[in-house]
């Protein structure tokens, strides 16, 4: 979803779901979805005050997950809206070996590219205005500097693997300048792997947060897959293409993940940390935490065994 000074803008990619073997258990979600890619997307803009009826803007089909930022032009009323897409469905399991974990079975060729695009709609019409492709290779988890959510902005920071015109596993950091077009990347060993990375505010000496777009850091994990262990890693987010400034070892191993956030002044005490920590192993070794394709949200299943 993106939001802007207005509107809740929501991207919805044509995709059917068959609901009812869900509920008896008998698939899980993703295998009841499916893709219709002669069908169009829709951006349903929300007016924020409630006062105006959405508006349902058609474009032509594509899938997205992530967006990446979104706010209105004052001159014109254009509502300007970034986003992640491709032009399949990411979310298929057809091909997918399930005996075997992804990483050894997925042929990232094979799988559609990611495109980051603009595009401009006008909700006075109903009408896409014009579209652009602010970057042509795969990325993916786009995030800007939180104080420009929903406005005007410059710079996106997001997650990029090392192949240039296919998909491939998201390793390296990319930063893009969307005025000037001028990309930075920084990419660690062919073992390792970024995580989602969030965007923290650096943090002045009265206490205050720098106003500067980029004048902050990049915070994520790096798993490192052939030694099976993790960092806590820190980047200037003005020069990520200079590396980590900072690289913290982790005392647990902690898996490739997707999603990330950053929240100034949260943190946790010691004490807490360790409990949260015992629960979690508790969990790991009770499988409480395990999603089952069997399970039926209306508690049926054992009608049909």
């Amino acid at each position: 979803m993106g939001i802007t000074e207005n509107h809740f803008v929501l991207m919805q990619p044509p995709m059917t779901f068959d609901v009812v073997p869900f509920l008896l258990g008998q698939k899980c979600a993703v295998e009841c979805s499916e893709f219709q890619p002669t069908q169009p997307s829709m951006f349903h803009v929300i007016p924020r005050d409630g006062k105006k009826e959405p508006v349902s803007i058609p474009a032509p089909g594509h899938f997205v997950f992530h967006v990446g930022n979104a706010f209105e032009e004052p001159d014109t009323g254009y509502i300007v809206f970034d986003q992640v897409e491709s032009s399949e469905s990411l979310l298929s399991i057809d091909n997918i070996d399930k005996t075997k974990p992804l990483w050894e079975t997925t042929d990232f060729a094979k799988l559609a590219r990611n495109t980051f695009k603009r595009y401009k709609l006008d909700p006075k019409t109903g009408r896409v205005v014009g579209s652009t492709t602010l970057y042509d290779r795969c990325s993916e988890f786009p995030v800007v500097n939180p104080e420009f959510v929903g406005r005007p902005y410059r710079y996106v920071w997001s997650s990029i693997p090392p192949t240039t015109k296919t998909n491939g596993a998201l390793q390296g950091l990319l930063k893009m300048d969307l005025e000037t077009s001028e990309r930075w990347t920084w990419f660690p060993e062919e073992y390792e792997f970024l995580s989602e990375a969030c965007y923290a505010p650096r943090k002045l000496a009265d206490g205050s947060f720098s106003k500067e777009e980029d004048d902050g850091f990049i915070v994520t994990y790096l798993l490192n897959g052939r030694d099976m262990k993790s960092e806590f890693v820190v980047f200037d987010a003005k020069e990520i293409q200079k590396g980590p400034i900072s690289r913290v070892p982790l005392q647990d191993f902690i898996p490739h993940g997707l999603h990330g956030t950053f929240v100034p002044g949260l943190a946790f005490d010691l004490d807490k940390a360790k409990r949260a920590s015992k629960l979690f192993t508790m969990a790991e070794k009770n499988k409480w935490n395990e999603v089952k394709s069997d399970f039926s949200g209306l508690g049926a299943n054992f009608l049909f065994e």
